[in-house]
């Protein structure tokens, strides 16, 4: 009768007539409270299975099967055997949370890395260092943050690092190490600065752009921005976006051009002719090889680091009404900048939509229809039309 006790120790008789059993079975680690009372034909009571409401739970999808070999339990012993096993495939296996608890091995061995890579290359790092923040310098003296995420099966799982490339995926980790083991974190923070050291060219072609033109978009651009957005005056602009960040001069890249029709039109024909006469040179920069038919893209002069408002300076490039390029919209996915332009070819004023709606709208002779605003330029006062801000 007591057979069953070394594979359910906790679970015992609960009556002299050994037709109840109550106690714990355990599942992937987890202890469930249970009590089965077994058929008793003397009193005709059917054999029945309480528990927890969540073992109750698991078992109502089952809840037929289990009951059919409860009426037939001859040996109380096989039937725990058969419901634990059943339980065991309806509830899914969970980690061992004792070996998955920070130990102090580990931290240990994080010490030791973090005195090997030297904390002065220690840029941040969270209470229980499962993130940590690096930098580094690369071959250019650009600094770059590397983030280590310390997996809880550190050291038998190696950290994934995230850093900002210009890749379809920046995030790097030691599963392609030819090593057996794990890589050190000290290894694996030498590799990724490998990798940025293969994206100089891109970087210093970007950050020549940058210093250089009169960027207007990204206000804060990130490592691994392929694009930007640049300001040919008159309130048109162009959008370039690299091809091959590897390889950037190797050919031209992807030009879009924004602005009035008429008054875009020459810097369009102009770029037409340099691209289809073969006039691209690989061994000048990206910025001179634009510079050659669209000019007006470089600064007059360089802007002071701390002078962010250069960028945006130009005033045939602000809005009209409150003379600013980007109208801040609380976060960067909602900024206004001057995309509503006036038709009429001698004024070409920018307006940000809100802007002339709001002007628009306190103006008595402005007429509605629908959700459109048909009113006067403030500037020249030909017709121009704007969407209602619902």
């Amino acid at each position: 009768m007591v057979s069953y006790l070394h594979t359910f120790p906790l679970i015992a008789p609960a009556d002299d007539k050994g037709q109840v059993y109550r106690g714990f079975i355990q599942i992937h680690q987890k202890e469930h409270f249970l009590e089965i009372h077994l058929a008793n034909a003397a009193t005709g009571t059917p054999a029945s299975i309480y528990g927890s409401h969540e073992l109750q739970s698991l078992l109502s999808s089952h809840q037929h099967t289990i009951q059919g070999r409860l009426d037939q339990c001859q040996d109380i012993g096989l039937f725990l055997s058969d419901l634990k096993d059943s339980l065991e495939q309806i509830i899914p296996p969970i980690l061992d949370l004792e070996r998955l608890k920070p130990s102090s091995e580990r931290y240990t061995l994080l010490v030791d890395e973090l005195n090997t890579i030297g904390y002065d290359n220690l840029d941040t790092m969270n209470d229980t260092m499962t993130e940590l923040v690096f930098k580094c310098q690369d071959l250019g003296g650009r600094c770059h943050l590397i983030k280590a995420s310390i997996p809880p099966q550190f050291p038998l799982q190696p950290p994934a690092l995230t850093l900002d490339l210009p890749t379809a995926n920046s995030t790097t980790t030691a599963i392609q190490h030819p090593s057996i083991t794990s890589p050190s974190l000290s290894v694996m923070l030498n590799n990724a600065l490998h990798t940025l050291n293969q994206y100089q060219s891109f970087f210093d072609t970007m950050d020549r752009i940058d210093e250089q033109a009169r960027v207007l978009d990204p206000l804060k651009p990130l490592r691994s921005d392929t694009w930007r957005r640049i300001a040919l005056g008159n309130h048109c602009s162009l959008q370039l976006t690299l091809p091959d960040a590897a390889c950037p001069t190797q050919s031209p890249p992807q030009i879009r051009f924004f602005g009035n029709e008429k008054k875009v039109a020459p810097f369009q024909q102009a770029w037409q002719r340099f691209v289809e006469s073969h006039q691209w040179r690989t061994d000048l920069s990206v910025l001179d090889n634009l510079a050659a038919p669209l000019p007006s893209i470089l600064r007059l002069s360089t802007p002071a680091e701390s002078n962010v408002a250069m960028d945006t300076k130009d005033d045939d490039m602000a809005c009209a009404i409150c003379y600013a390029y980007r109208l801040d919209g609380g976060d960067a996915q909602h900024q206004e900048t001057p995309d509503t332009i006036c038709a009429n070819p001698q004024c070409n004023r920018g307006f940000h939509p809100s802007c002339l709606y709001e002007w628009l709208r306190s103006n008595p002779t402005t007429t509605r229809s629908f959700n459109v605003l048909f009113g006067n330029c403030p500037y020249c006062n030909d017709k121009i039309t704007i969407k209602a801000i619902l």
